[in-house]
């Protein structure tokens, strides 16, 4: 076997290889398979090549050598048409894309004929070297007229690229020059030129380049090329050499003989039937996974728990303390720093693992810094590609930041943003593993996931707290504003009597000879005085509750003494006060003088609503809600009802619905006072009303003994326990 066959049979399972390995792990991105085809494309050149050289036969020669221009006629648009979808977009060069395919195809239609392969002439590399034909220069004029166009695109970007894509791309700028060069050489001898192709064992070059930079830049790493090869291995063994095999048997069993083309071409079709068997391998590269690298698949299940469990966080700082951990603990790293942007919008340290990496004078990261210009367009940087990035005009040192903390790799997390690339709201800093190995693709992949998952986290924790923030500014708002009514209400209580006081002790010189006048004034001011400590006496019960003394008392009892003490005053405006008692209500828990100031309350509330004749009806029910057993106690009028936009502040401090016209003897406390003392029974109080036809309060009574009374300001409203 000549040294030309093996260069080529070596260029075609390196090709075969990359071609599978790239498509396999990003089989939707366009970059991967345009890349992929030009790999192929390389592959069955190489392929052909090989068989080409180590045919014994003149049709054989004649075959695969048509085979090998098939897969030489794609090569330039194939690379072409990659550099352009790798750099820029590719309907900025769709003429020329579209040309370029239109020649293929014209190539592949001639290549059959003798118009591109008139026959074969010997050479020193082998007596069957193909004579070109009518089209074969028009060819090479395509041939190096594209090449020269993947080149032009590709020192035109390097000359506006930054780092590592400026890297990325004088890799492949000169690995495709170099070549290109080696490849070549195969033409001199189409014209009887005699210089054998040497530069064949460059033509790897190409995809050596590419490889490095897959392996070098993330995008496949030894880690990932060991484990799919393994996989890929296995499924060659268990389903392709079976079946090569039969075929094989087959051969010598019907037809006497094993044909080298046919039983190549068919080792190709059954290649592809291999590949084709996805889920095979992707069992088989789980096994192997599991029995070779269990560390790593140990390390992925940890960042792929830790990303589903960060989203439902709603504490920042709890979120953080979990990603330095746990990306920490699960890596393998030294350290884990995550830097959070705050209000000045600086990124401080707010989380570390182990803590002694926080700095309590840490004076924060400007936005200016050259770290954060990077992260904007880099969701992950690595410390070996710092040397390639170029940002002499960012302030701060890339390589300082990295070096202070030993870090291996920082981690952007971007604000969820249907841009491709969201505002930066805080990077994660990694340090270098314990065992000094590097992190694989893999991991990269599973922590570039758990930062987009982070960043949502990060930002449904902000929105939280502004939504915490804002409520507990509505609050204070609604305080004040509770105050207010307060402080509006008991100063329009106190100025009305010491008014009418004021005026009597004005009048009282001139007034004083007239006795039955001064004992008139005199009685008015006692009665407004003792309004004034009425007032105040509700008021301190209302500020300053005293817990009420609970034990097991009959209700029903209560209310009938509080019925026989308001009759009275019912049969003097003519209203009918009966009772509906339920009999088998149980003895609950109470304190009787509280609920007797509150019946009492709105029994004479009632009385004093009722214009006329009317009927006020006391009912008690023993009913079950959830389970649990009630009190139900109702106070009904007939009296002229509450309106819908006065219900809503019935129970506020000093409001009421009685006019300025009409006589107000009370205080404006009554029902605050009442809401208050039913709260702390651990019961409710609701109204109902009709305006014109009455009102119903209901109020509810837990049967058993409640727990120890607890004030919940949500339910207590705007009293003015929960003001102060």
């Amino acid at each position: 076997m000549s040294f030309f066959a093996v260069t080529a049979l070596v260029n075609a399972v390196i090709n075969t290889f990359l071609a599978i390995f790239v498509l396999a792990q990003k089989p939707d991105d366009p970059k991967h398979r345009t890349y992929a085809a030009y790999c192929i494309s390389l592959s069955f050149w190489s392929g052909f090549y090989f068989l080409w050289l180590t045919a014994e036969s003149l049709p054989q020669v004649l075959l695969f050598a048509r085979l090998m221009m098939a897969g030489a006629i794609l090569i330039p648009v194939l690379h072409y048409h990659h550099v352009a979808t790798l750099l820029e977009p590719p309907r900025h060069h769709a003429k020329l894309l579209a040309l370029g395919y239109a020649l293929a195809v014209f190539f592949l239609l001639l290549d059959p004929t003798t118009f591109f392969i008139q026959g074969t002439h010997p050479t020193s590399v082998t007596p069957y070297w193909p004579t070109p034909g009518t089209f074969f220069a028009l060819y090479l004029v395509y041939f190096f007229a594209y090449l020269t166009l993947s080149t032009v695109i590709m020192f035109m970007r390097r000359k506006r690229a930054t780092g590592v894509g400026r890297t990325q791309l004088e890799y492949i700028l000169v690995s495709t020059v170099v070549g290109y060069i080696g490849g070549s050489t195969n033409f001199p001898l189409w014209y009887d030129i005699s210089i054998p192709p040497y530069g064949n064992i460059l033509v790897p070059l190409v995809t050596a380049a590419n490889g490095y930079i897959l392996i070098r830049y993330r995008l496949l790493d030894v880690h990932t090329i060991v484990k799919r090869g393994l996989a890929y291995g296995a499924t060659l063994l268990l389903v392709l050499l079976p079946l090569f095999g039969i075929a094989l048997f087959a051969q010598r069993r019907f037809f006497g003989a094993i044909d080298l083309g046919f039983s190549a071409i068919l080792l190709a079709a059954f290649a592809l039937i291999a590949v084709a068997f996805y889920r095979l391998k992707a069992k088989i590269e789980s096994a192997v996974s599991r029995s070779f690298f269990a560390s790593s698949l140990e390390v992925t299940r940890s960042l792929t728990e830790l990303a589903r469990a960060v989203v439902q966080m709603l504490d920042l700082k709890e979120i953080g303390q979990k990603l330095a951990a746990t990306i920490a603990t699960a890596t393998g790293a030294k350290s884990c720093v995550l830097f959070i942007e705050d209000s000045a919008g600086y990124f401080r340290r707010s989380a570390a693992h182990p803590p002694a990496h926080l700095s309590p004078n840490d004076g924060g990261i400007s936005r200016e810094h050259a770290i954060c210009q990077v992260l904007k367009t880099n969701p992950v940087i690595l410390r070996e590609e710092v040397p390639g990035l170029r940002l002499q005009e960012a302030a701060g040192s890339v390589e300082g930041f990295f070096a202070a903390d030993d870090f291996a790799l920082l981690l952007a997390f971007r604000e969820p943003s249907n841009k491709e690339n969201g505002r930066l709201i805080g990077f994660c800093g990694i340090g270098q593993k314990e065992s000094r190995r590097p992190y694989t693709a893999d991991e990269l992949k599973y922590l570039g996931t758990l930062a987009s998952q982070a960043a949502v986290a990060m930002e449904n924790a902000r929105l939280h707290e502004f939504h915490l923030d804002a409520q507990k500014q509505l609050e204070r708002i609604n305080r004040l504003k509770g105050i207010e009514d307060v402080v509006s209400g008991l100063s329009h209580e106190i100025r009305n009597p010491l008014t009418s006081i004021k005026m009597f002790l004005q009048l009282l010189p001139q007034i004083r000879t007239q006795e039955d006048f001064v004992r008139k004034y005199y009685q008015a001011a006692i009665r407004e005085m003792a309004r004034i400590e009425r007032l105040i006496t509700e008021l301190i019960n209302l500020s300053r509750p005293k817990p009420p003394r609970l034990r097991k008392q009959p209700l029903n009892t209560i209310i009938e003494s509080v019925v026989v003490l308001t009759k009275p005053a019912c049969r003097e405006k003519g209203i009918e006060l009966q009772t509906e008692l339920d009999a088998s209500l149980p003895h609950i828990p109470l304190d009787e003088d509280k609920i007797r100031q509150v019946l009492l309350n709105l029994i004479l509330n009632a009385v004093e609503a009722i214009e006329g004749s009317g009927r006020i009806t006391v009912a008690t029910r023993l009913i079950v809600s959830e389970n649990v057993p009630l009190a139900r106690l109702t106070i009904a009028d007939t009296g002229k009802g509450i309106r819908a936009d006065q219900i809503e502040r019935i129970f506020t401090p000093f409001y009421t619905t009685k006019t300025r016209d009409e006589d107000r003897k009370g205080t404006g406390l009554g029902l605050s006072i009442a809401h208050r003392l039913i709260l702390e029974h651990s019961g409710s109080i609701t109204v109902e009303s009709l305006p014109g036809k009455g009102t119903t309060f209901v109020i509810t009574l837990p049967v058993r003994v409640p727990p120890p009374a607890e004030r919940h300001e949500e339910e207590a409203g705007a009293t003015l326990a929960d003001e102060k």
